[in-house]
């Protein structure tokens, strides 16, 4: 293992870490929710929180697969889309397997079909909440289409596969 590939093993590790950050700041939310007249400095910041921790956890996740795999760093982009097509197919196809089982732990998930059409769907999800303040009226997450209606995040699924076929 060359020292790109050990370094693409420790930003995994990193990414695993922000996974469960995000999986313990969303409990936190959902049990403010029960108690919404009470919590809402508390929900705006879990929901901050979570809405960014989770792209960036992907970006993360499929850098550190890609620098595992590769020896190489991955392109500079956010682009959460254009760093899964940059892994090799199998890698893809493994990723794919992993979703589609993590998928049936969710008896009521109404998400994407596939980790590939949930990727390009939330995208630019990072760069869109991070950046906000420093753009023109960027469409939200919820115009765009990358946020539904399910009490799992779609997004937090695709790390958990990720994640699966990297550790």
């Amino acid at each position: 293992m060359n020292t790109e590939q050990i370094h693409g093993t420790l930003v995994l590790k990193q990414a695993e870490s922000l996974l469960w950050a995000s999986k313990y700041m969303q409990g936190l939310l959902d049990g403010y929710l029960d108690n919404s007249d009470h919590y809402m400095v508390q929900i705006m910041g879990c929901f901050c929180s979570v809405s960014i921790l989770r792209p960036f956890t992907a970006e993360l996740a499929l850098k550190g697969l890609y620098q595992k795999l590769t020896g190489n760093e991955a392109e500079h982009t956010h682009n959460l889309h254009e760093l899964f097509c940059l892994l090799p197919a199998t890698t893809q196809n493994a990723i794919e397997t992993q979703f589609q089982a993590v998928k049936k732990q969710y008896p009521g998930y109404k998400g994407r079909d596939t980790v590939e059409q949930l990727l390009l769907v939330h995208k630019n999800d990072f760069i869109n909440l991070r950046y906000c303040f420093f753009q023109e009226a960027p469409k939200s997450p919820k115009e765009q289409g990358s946020i539904e209606d399910t009490k799992i995040s779609n997004l937090q699924l695709a790390i958990e596969a990720i994640m699966k076929v990297a550790l």
